[in-house]
């Protein structure tokens, strides 16, 4: 046995039909960070009202013209990535462009600078590209016991399920990772 504290960056979440929150409830939840000192993901099938150009704010400042930013970004959702922070905006995005504030390695990064916006509204950010406002998060040793208490499933995340794969497919996506139909799962399996 390891005595290795476990590391689930780049790993999924998916929420059990057990888990105790209705925030949570039927989530899939990336997670960018986890370390001893706890875990930060964002929700990636939750996707919000918000339009994207509304968080780009004064766009003379962009470089180019009001109607070519929108046909760039006329497509894109902004997700509800979780409770905490919710004015503040996370982007997942592959490793093709990197920025001041990129933190990952491996094929799929998170930045929270603006910079990523302002090239994406220009049709020069990122192939892929997905933006949340807000985060979930957890101090130090909730994550794994929650775990323990089979609030999640993990299985390691792919870039087709984050970014190709339609919103609504994406919690069955990750979950036929793991080798089944989630529909099979009852809310009361294993509670006598």
């Amino acid at each position: 046995m390891s005595d290795s504290p476990l590391n689930l960056s780049g790993h999924f979440l998916i929420a059990m039909p057990t888990i105790e929150s209705d925030i949570f409830d039927g989530t899939l939840i990336y997670l960018f960070d986890h370390n001893q000192d706890g875990a930060v993901g964002l929700i990636v099938n939750q996707p919000s009202t918000i339009p994207f150009i509304e968080l780009l704010g004064d766009l003379s400042t962009i470089g180019e013209s009001e109607e070519d930013i929108e046909k760039n970004v006329a497509d894109t959702w902004v997700y509800f990535g979780g409770p905490l922070n919710s004015d503040k905006g996370f982007v997942l995005h592959s490793a093709d462009k990197t920025y001041r504030s990129t933190i990952g390695n491996g094929r799929i990064l998170m930045t929270s600078s603006k910079d990523v916006l302002l090239d994406y509204a220009r049709g020069q950010g990122p192939k892929h590209f997905m933006l949340a406002l807000g985060y979930a998060g957890w101090g130090p040793g909730q994550l794994e016991d929650e775990l323990a208490r089979n609030a999640w499933l993990t299985v390691k995340a792919t870039e087709e399920v984050l970014f190709t794969c339609p919103v609504v497919e994406r919690y069955h996506r990750a979950m036929s990772l793991l080798g089944f139909n989630p529909d099979v799962l009852l809310g009361d399996i294993g509670h006598a």
